[in-house]
């Protein structure tokens, strides 16, 4: 088994394989689909394990025809759990183990089974850096550079409890650290794109783009990011648009200034991250003015040629308030379902919350009218508590709160208390 992987993790894939034994873990994603990551690191998807290949090592097609990638397909094509399948698919190992739900089962309904690598179904380029305009708290500074500034002026996020064990201290500082590999360290701003190889990107952009169904960019903040609209405006130039759709994966809290290439685009996708409501909202994307987040929903859902959704990734600290987002989505006619389950950093996982409170908010979820469209979520507080991993959570919290100014004790008054009996 590929020693990477935490043993309590290890042990609720290998419990799922078990409870599976007909399983066929089959995935599309690796014969049509690339992925990267804000600092230029290769993946065969967005919730993958990153390949030990950069943006500088390798041009896109250069990664999508590499062993990495070969050995995915032919071990997918078998549908066999290998070690090299589970090192890089044990996030989608891990969700389907917690909610019988993944991106792996959500891509095989829509794609069925091909082993055909002549197309591309999608690609999500993260390669254009972390300019972000937040500071999430399950983000990092890879993905944020107000995340890098913050880490840059105070130093990495600290955990003053003793009893917070190594493995886990490790596990924030590696969430935290900065600088990340071959960038500044003085600078909060990375962006691979502008370090790699770009002719040789543009090259294999003309034999990708018209093969591609869809290009999905996400972030740092996407609707900011200068370099993404030249992108853009270059596949206009080039003829490629009118077949192919974009998808932007947003926090809303800017209303893009330039939407000029809405109408020249097969379909133009806006999935903006909604992850709680007013305060908890605030607190959990740090920097968010919930009420503008709300107009500009609005404002993004008058376009036309845009198809808007809202999009929650379930954590600790959100699942218990569903109903809310839910609500609130109804409210500003927002298209919502819940598909993404948060598996890294471990203790932002709703897994770890104490029974008594999962069944307490169990028991409020399955009271509201959306309860046929919380299946995720309730098989999630089925789940066995992981209280050391809820004590590290607090501490996480209460770092940022020190660092922050903010008040989780009044966001969430029911994580404190006795673990076993919350109040």
């Amino acid at each position: 088994m590929p020693p990477a992987i935490p043993s309590k993790d290890l042990e609720l894939i290998q419990k799922y394989i078990a409870d599976n034994p007909k399983l066929d873990f089959y995935c599309p994603l690796p014969f049509s689909h690339f992925s990267s990551s804000p600092d230029g690191r290769y993946k065969p998807c967005c919730v993958a394990k990153a390949a030990p290949y950069t943006t500088r090592d390798k041009s896109p097609l250069e990664f999508f025809r590499c062993d990495v990638m070969e050995q995915l397909r032919r071990d997918m094509a078998g549908g066999t759990i290998t070690d090299h399948v589970m090192d890089y698919c044990k996030r989608c190992l891990i969700t389907e183990a917690q909610s019988g739900h993944s991106k792996r089962i959500e891509e095989v309904k829509k794609h069925g089974r091909t082993v055909e690598t002549g197309k591309f179904n999608s690609i999500k380029l993260k390669l254009f850096g972390n300019l972000c305009n937040l500071k999430c708290v399950m983000c990092a500074p890879l993905q944020s550079s107000k995340w890098a500034a913050e880490v840059i002026e105070h130093g990495p996020l600290a955990i003053e409890d003793p009893s917070v064990p190594d493995s886990s201290l490790k596990e924030i500082a590696h969430a935290t650290e900065w600088p990340v590999r071959g960038f500044p360290a003085d600078k909060p701003i990375i962006s691979p794109f502008q370090q790699m190889d770009q002719a040789k990107f543009y090259r294999d952009m003309e034999y990708i783009i018209p093969r591609l169904k869809t290009l999905e960019f996400t972030g740092g903040e996407p609707l900011i990011n200068q370099d993404i609209l030249a992108f853009i405006r270059w596949i206009i130039d080039k003829g490629w648009n009118k077949n192919l759709n974009l998808k932007f994966v947003t926090n809303g809290t800017c209303f893009a200034r330039d939407l000029t290439f809405l109408g020249r685009f097969k379909r133009v996708r806006l999935s903006i991250s909604v992850d709680g409501i007013g305060a908890r909202g605030e607190f959990l994307r740090f920097g968010t003015r919930f009420d503008q987040l709300r107009d500009n929903i609005l404002r993004y859902q008058d376009i036309k040629n845009l198809v808007v959704v809202g999009n929650t990734c379930i954590t600790a600290l959100n699942i218990g308030y569903l109903d809310e987002i839910f609500a609130f989505s109804e409210s500003v006619g927002l298209s919502f379902k819940l598909s993404n389950i948060l598996v890294a950093p471990r203790y932002l996982r709703a897994l770890n919350l104490p029974d008594t409170l999962k069944q307490r908010y169990r028991e409020k979820l399955e009271k509201t009218k959306w309860v046929d469209q919380m299946g995720i979520a309730l098989r999630i507080l089925s789940m066995k508590e992981d209280l050391p991993q809820f004590h590290v959570l607090r501490c996480y919290l209460e770092a940022l709160d020190s660092r922050r100014g903010m008040n989780v004790r009044e966001l969430w008054p029911e994580f404190y208390g006795d673990p076993a009996n919350p109040t």
